[in-house]
């Protein structure tokens, strides 16, 4: 641009597109690349124009079929540069930047993500995807003072450099723009290098505010000079760099005056390092580091691995990214205080097991451009790979490849092809010391499948959402990243239509915002070409909330956004939205569940969430919305100067008891941030009330403020003064000493119950947590390694740990049938044995084409190990798997073919029936179920023996529960179950403390002798309802919200029981301690910890049922430290502890009111072994 014919490297490749504008290119290494694209000219406009550019291009690996690359239209664009007395300047040099471009192409591929998104297909674009648009050109104005460009828009930023006058900017309108430059004699800038030596060839950038895009101007003269004009009214910061990255940036008020301004570079930052694979410790050749988003700033690994790249001088973090063929790609961060210490970062690389193969139709011909992706199966998250994955295309052979794929994992493959119906393929894990076989995915041209949506009067639905979901995962588990087979919308008459639809079992969703949730159906799509019709599906009305926002002065909130999630399923139910009136009334209808969290968001207030209000209240629900609190102040250095530019967060401690739902929050809410200004100051306000914690950073030096309590109205000052932060480094390698990404690293400071500090290992195994000085748990964990626990004394300021993790524990086997036959892609699971005293852990794989299978990761410990296959009985081991320090092999399991449980639930509405789960086990074997909108389910899978069968409404906190036994026998086929879930008796109340409601409050009863009683929780009033209880004595545990204490009563139910009010008893005392292993002192987490009266305390002590009225017995649990609190009620005479594996204890008490006894040690020692309670 400014004649430096030698700017840019040498091009890797080159070619011209053919008669159909296909092109090839091949490269030596994964990237970075910059694409240039060289049009031909239309013969009506000048050839002279800059390339299309596209940057960026990484990682190219394997073969990669990039979309069609748009070439957008061409504008002239002319500017014309004038001195003040209106004359031409000839010989300006005038810079044009292009507006921003989008292709049709690129708006239609956003477009059509965004459609894909409602309709549950989250995907990125295609990693290739090409979208050029042109650079910035440079032209010298002519005789006439023009300067002519060819752009993709007719609007561009241009900027305008001349001798003897000052810099020019200005945006073209409609093609022209005209400048007035203003005579200068000019800024004349002297540049030396770091050690002090006249630089010539050092480039020269301005603009007129600091960040913004900075034209190049000029370069140093072989004297190391450069006159550059100053820009009128503004005061821009001048920026050189040499092409080894050395770097200045000077500001205006350096460069005045009559003589040269003197500039002298900062040194480069060089990163030396090696790229190593992770799993030898071998040297990896060829691999390509950079700069993230600095793509230009790069190096490539030599034949020992090493690289040396130099980049500009750092201020603040930076990430390189690594690729390589043959390897997955990975990140690492660099951290400016490591600027002055280059010691070698040594980056491992773990290999990838790329997918490759070939897309026919039914005939056997390629099919070109189908578009495939790869998702991990079962709801697996695989370090490093994204769970809504970019697709790859095919060649015009037909032919696919995906990169970035891990060894280790199973994965799904969907494809698809216009005029073809979406396809599946499931594959099982791919081993690394097995070779990977190509894949064949067929297509086919399908069928039309309609049908239609109506309500539960038959009136037509418009606008519901429909959705044919793919069969579930072998291990039958569905993930919420799992996109619909095919999606579509229902039109005016309700009636929906699938153009191509492949043959096989589908589920069908429905979803309409303002009816409730309605159970899947399975339909089966059997092949043809005739058109097939579904029927008529059925949406439920569901629950409503009435209710009125208004503002702290009572009069009401127009406007306000309502939203609300149902408490069915947290995280997962569906949302309905409302907006209130002129006077503030709002209506959400189509609710699911019986309780729903609300949102109320209005200008002027902080978010507001109002949990567990109860559905179809004939009462509107009333909302105050309340002022928020503002939070202001200083960051200063440690020297108490003002820091400009800082970077402030806040983070608010959420209130469960209250804050509802975790998705009505929004992360500006929870985590708002905000820059200082030029004297250091920052300001929050709209905060919501509660308990808050503040953060300022600059490059490496940090500052916090934690535990600032904030209420309704409040105006809160704090002053932050960074310096160096308590930090740790932890280094993650192998024994052998290679780094581990993706490890995950956890602080727990000694005494907390919780982790507190979390990060994760980068490619060079390091990662950095916020921490507090003093003694901690480093707990490390790996998905194939072991996990570590590491004790540390933690200083202040920064601290460093190394911790080696060893390889991790194997089952392998195979699976087969009764007759011999090998079951390939049966899925086997093992799941850790339940020990109070252990960890649990879970992992799974996919057996292979041969039926064998290895599953890897695994901790020490006792496995029970499953294996399940369509069409047969889940099987395993009769007794759990010891796996110690080696692994376990040969393990065969022979599965035999399967029953069925055909069962009904009934005397459920069709919306309750949405919010019904099904649970059959027997010993370690248990299978789960959804019903159908009229009840209807099928549990398969299921062998012989007595199985509990059970249906649970609603979520484990407000759960209504029937529970039934069905008996297989040897041959059996297929047996029935009925679980009615029958009104019984009603109690119905309201809970108090104080004579105030207990929001959130959760109740659980059951008659002596119940398995399975009902629960519930109390709505924002304090009521709640329990209904389908026995007649006779019922225990009813009444708990907190946060599970930390709990109260047991008795009451005596022959008839309903409407308006009772429960008055919690207020504490009398307090009693906190530790509970401890009396053999070895270790703390006890799981103890269960309950006081009352002696004879309560005898009777609970003796597991006999209790025939008389239990009231006031308190109960918490210890934590993962073994602390517990627990407050004493009036009666409080004996404490009763128990854990399972353990002899229970008694111990007495004596506790006068107010009193908070501290440091109490519970010893309790271990019981003779038995048999495992399975």
């Amino acid at each position: 641009m400014l004649g430096a014919t030698d700017a840019l490297p040498e091009a890797v490749d080159r070619t011209v597109s053919g008669p159909d504008g296909s092109y090839s290119l091949s490269t030596p290494r994964a990237g970075p690349f910059r694409i240039e694209v060289w049009p031909r000219a239309p013969a009506n406009l000048p050839a002279g124009t800059a390339p299309l550019v596209h940057g960026a291009l990484t990682p190219l690996k394997g073969f990669q079929v990039a979309e069609p690359i748009e070439v957008p239209d061409r504008h002239r664009v002319a500017v014309r540069v004038l001195d003040a007395d209106d004359q031409p300047v000839q010989g300006a040099l005038v810079i044009a930047d292009p507006a921003p471009w989008r292709s049709p192409g690129y708006t239609g591929a956003l477009r059509q993500r965004r459609s894909n998104a409602r309709d549950g297909k989250r995907t990125r674009l295609q990693a290739q995807q090409i979208y050029p648009t042109y650079h910035r050109h440079a032209s010298r104005t002519d005789a006439e003072g023009i300067a002519r460009f060819m752009m993709p828009t007719a609007e561009a930023n241009v900027a305008v450099h001349a001798t003897d006058f000052s810099l020019g900017e200005a945006r073209t309108q409609s093609g022209r723009a005209v400048l007035h430059l203003e005579r200068s004699t000019g800024i004349r800038l002297r540049v030396r290098g770091p050690e002090g030596r006249l630089e010539p060839g050092v480039l020269v950038r301005a603009a007129s505010q600091p960040g913004s895009r900075r034209a190049p101007l000029t370069v140093t003269d072989e004297n190391g000079e450069a006159v550059v004009g100053p820009v009128g009214g503004s005061e821009p910061i001048w920026r050189l760099e040499r092409a080894d990255h050395a770097f200045a940036e000077v500001p205006v008020a350096a460069a005045t005056g009559d003589s040269p301004a003197e500039v002298r570079l900062e040194a480069p930052l060089r990163i030396p390092g090696r790229v190593v694979d992770m799993a030898s410790g071998l040297s990896v050749h060829g691999a390509a580091v950079w700069v993230q988003g600095s793509p230009g700033f790069s190096d490539s690994s030599g034949p020992t691995g090493t690289f040396d790249l130099s980049t500009r001088p750092l201020r603040h973090r930076m990430r390189l990214v690594v690729a390589a063929a043959h390897y997955r790609s990975t990140t690492t961060d660099i951290a400016a205080s490591e600027a002055g210490n280059p010691e070698e970062v040594r980056i491992g690389l773990e290999p990838s097991a790329p997918i490759h193969g070939l897309v026919t139709d039914s005939s056997a011909r390629p099919v070109a451009g189908a578009k495939i992706w790869a998702n991990p199966r079962a709801g697996e998250v695989v370090p490093g790979y994204p769970t809504d994955p970019s697709p790859t295309t095919s060649a015009p052979d037909g032919t696919f490849r995906v990169e970035e794929t891990a060894y280790g994992y199973t994965y799904r493959l969907t494809a698809h092809a216009p005029g073809y119906a979406y396809t599946l393929v499931d594959l099982p894990s791919f081993e690394s010391s097995r070779p990977i076989e190509p894949v064949q995915l067929v297509l086919q041209r399908g069928r039309r499948v309609v049908g239609s949506v109506v309500d539960d009067q038959g009136a037509p639905v418009a606008a519901a959402h429909v959705a044919l979901l793919w069969p579930l995962d072998k291990s039958e588990f569905r993930s919420s990243f799992d996109a619909p087979a095919t999606a579509t919308t229902a039109d005016g008459s309700g009636t929906f239509a699938f153009p191509a639809t492949a043959p096989g079992a589908y589920e069908v969703r429905i979803t309409h915002p303002e009816y409730a949730e309605r159970s899947p159906s399975d339909v089966d799509v059997p092949a043809g070409d005739s058109e097939l019709d579904l029927g008529d599906f059925t949406l439920p009305a569901g629950r409503r909330i009435r209710g009125i926002v208004t503002g702290s002065d009572g009069q009401p909130v127009a406007g306000a956004a309502v939203r609300a999630r149902g408490r069915y399923e947290p995280g997962q139910s569906a949302e309905r939205e409302s907006t209130t009136d002129a006077d503030g009334r709002f209506r959400l209808v189509g609710l699911s569940s019986d309780f729903a969290d609300l949102a109320v968001r209005a200008g002027g207030y902080p978010l507001l969430v109002r949990a567990g209000v109860r559905a179809n209240r004939e009462a509107p629900v009333r909302i105050e919305l309340v002022p928020g609190a503002s939070l202001h102040g200083r960051v200063l250095d440690n020297g108490g100067n003002a820091v400009a530019g800082g970077l402030v967060r806040l983070a608010v401690e959420r209130d469960y008891r209250a804050g509802g739902d975790p998705q009505l929050w929004e992360p500006e809410d929870m985590f708002p941030r905000a820059s200082t200004d030029a004297e250091g100051r920052f300001r929050f306000d709209n905060l919501v009330p509660g308990t808050w914690s503040a953060r300022a950073n600059r490059r490496e030096e940090a500052a916090k403020v934690e535990g600032i309590e904030l209420a309704t109205g409040d105006q809160h000052e704090i002053e932050l003064i960074l310096g160096i932060p308590d930090e740790l480094t932890v280094f993650v390698t192998t024994l052998l000493g290679e780094p581990v990404a993706d490890a995950v690293v956890q602080v727990r400071p000694e005494g907390e119950s919780e982790f507190q500090g979390w990060g994760r290992t980068d490619g060079s195994g390091r990662t950095k947590v916020e921490v507090s000085p003093g003694a901690a748990d480093v707990k490390v964990k790996h998905e194939q390694l072991r996990d570590t626990l590491r004790p540390v004394q933690l200083s202040p300021g920064p601290n460093e740990v190394r911790i080696a993790l060893r390889p991790g524990a194997e089952i392998s086997g195979s699976v087969r049938s009764g007759d011999g036959s090998s079951l390939a892609l049966a899925t086997i699971e093992a799941k850790s044995e339940f020990s109070p005293d252990t960890e649990f852990h879970r992992a799974n794989t996919v057996a292979d084409s041969n039926g064998t299978f290895r599953i890897t990761g695994l901790e020490p410990g006792r496995y029970n190990v499953t294996a399940r296959s369509p069409g047969y009985a889940d099987g395993g081991p009769a007794q759990p798997i010891e796996v110690a320090d080696a692994s376990v092999d040969g393990l065969e399991i022979v599965l035999e073919p399967g029953a069925a449980i055909v069962g009904v639930v009934s005397g459920l509405t069709p919306s309750d029936l949405a919010q019904v789960d099904i649970y059959a086990s027997e010993g370690t074997r248990r299978r789960e179920a959804t019903p159908d909108a009229t009840g209807n389910f099928v549990i398969e899978g299921v062998g012989p023996g007595t199985w509990r069968v059970s249906a649970r409404k609603g979520d484990l906190a407000s759960a209504r529960n029937v529970e039934r036994s069905a008996t297989i026998e040897q041959g059996t086929t297929e047996v029935f179950v009925e679980l009615p879930f029958e009104r019984g008796l009603r109690l119905a109340g309201q809970v108090l403390e104080g004579g105030r409601p207990v929001a959130g409050a959760r109740l659980a009863a059951s008659a002596l002798g119940e398995r399975n009683g009902q629960s519930t929780t109390t709505d924002h009033q304090g009521s709640f309802v329990l209904e389908g209880l026995s007649p006779g004595l019922n225990q009813l545990v009444i708990g907190a919200a946060d599970f930390s204490a709990m109260e047991l009563r008795s009451i005596e139910l022959q008839t309903d029981l409407e308006g009772v009010r429960i008055e919690l008893e207020p504490a009398l005392a307090t009693l906190t301690g530790i509970v401890i292993d009396d053999e070895t002192g270790r703390p006890l987490h799981f103890a269960e910890l309950m006081a009352a009266d002696a004879t309560t305390i005898s009777a609970l002590a003796s597991g006999a049922d209790i025939g008389s009225l239990v009231a006031n017995v308190s109960s918490s649990f210890a934590n993962d430290g073994g602390r517990f609190e627990l407050d004493l009620r009036v009666n409080a005479e004996r404490l009763l502890v128990t854990r399972q594996g353990y002899e229970s204890t008694q111990i007495p008490l004596n506790a006068s009111a107010g009193q908070r006894q501290e440091g109490l040690v519970i010893r309790l020692r271990p019981a003779a072994p038995e048999v495992p309670n399975r």
